[in-house]
């Protein structure tokens, strides 16, 4: 489990503080001392040490300085064992043993329910965050025209659908200012990318010397499906890369990808977004298909 910079985090009515459950909970690093701190450091450990020690010496007491008349009217001397100091040793050794195993298993314990406390939390967490979802890729038919609004040729487009389906409805789970990063690929050589993906329901820009950054993210809400521009299939056989870049030359001198298979790598990057798919497309009989869809 790595740690955070944070104490705390919240989302929405949910919120972690690493330091709810007591000092094993903060996910420090364990010194051997503060182990042996945490095993031996009880008062009922103390009593057993305490019981331990002065047994020894009581029976010391009363064999090398009381007569046997006062061991006889003394109750407690008649309760200490007449033990030899090699017994004490060995018994004192023995409880010791039973004491570090016994404490060492509570304390594992302890720290088993932690980190499972731990482990639900930030599984409300994961579930808290937004997920999106490659749906797979679509060929749809789209007409291409120039700034004047002419037809200037239909073509087929690919496009692929993503969907953000998290495991709770937070409002944190709405998925804010979503960018594209698509790279292309034929023959395992990357051809071009990442090159900024283009949302397809996104406006036009139709004015180049505009900016079209505030183009680039879009936002999932609770199931909402987006698509993102990939390429198009041109009359000649050649497929085209599509983005913002494209307008208004259709055509993109840079974009040109051949009409090969085309590996296509997608990835999805925004406010606890980082997400990352992947699917290939070719031709036939100057056709898209769509021959694999990989997440």
């Amino acid at each position: 489990m790595s740690s955070h910079p944070y104490s705390k985090f919240e989302f929405g009515n949910l919120a972690l503080e690493w330091k709810d459950w007591g000092e094993t909970s903060t996910l420090e690093k364990r010194t051997r001392f503060s182990w042996w701190k945490e095993v031996l450091w009880r008062p009922s450990v103390g009593l057993v040490a305490l019981a331990i020690a002065v047994l020894p010496v009581l029976t010391w007491v009363r064999d090398e300085f009381l007569s046997p008349e006062k061991q006889a009217r003394w109750k407690i001397p008649k309760v200490l064992p007449h033990w030899h100091w090699w017994v004490w040793v060995i018994v004192g050794l023995v409880t010791l043993i039973v004491i570090v195993v016994e404490f060492s298993y509570r304390t594992a314990c302890k720290n088993d329910d932690v980190i499972a406390k731990l482990g639900g939390k930030l599984t409300d967490i994961e579930n808290a965050r937004p997920k999106l979802v490659f749906c797979g890729a679509e060929v749809n038919s789209v007409d291409l025209r120039d700034r004047g609004g002419r037809l200037v040729f239909t073509a087929p487009f690919i496009g692929a659908k993503f969907s953000n389906r998290p495991g709770n409805f937070f409002p944190n789970a709405i998925a804010k200012d979503v960018r594209g990063k698509i790279s292309f690929y034929s023959a395992g050589k990357l051809i071009l990318g990442p090159i900024d993906g283009r949302w397809s329901d996104s406006d036009q820009p139709m004015d180049m010397s505009k900016s079209r950054t505030q183009l680039l993210g879009a936002d999932f809400g609770l199931e909402q499906n987006h698509a993102l521009d990939i390429a198009f299939l041109d009359s000649s056989g050649k497929f085209y890369a599509w983005n913002n870049d494209s307008y208004p030359t259709i055509k993109h001198p840079r974009h040109d990808l051949g009409g090969d298979e085309i590996s296509t790598v997608v990835r999805l990057v925004g406010p606890w977004v980082d997400e990352t798919f992947r699917f290939t497309f070719s031709k036939s009989d100057n056709q898209i298909v769509i021959s694999s869809d990989l997440s």
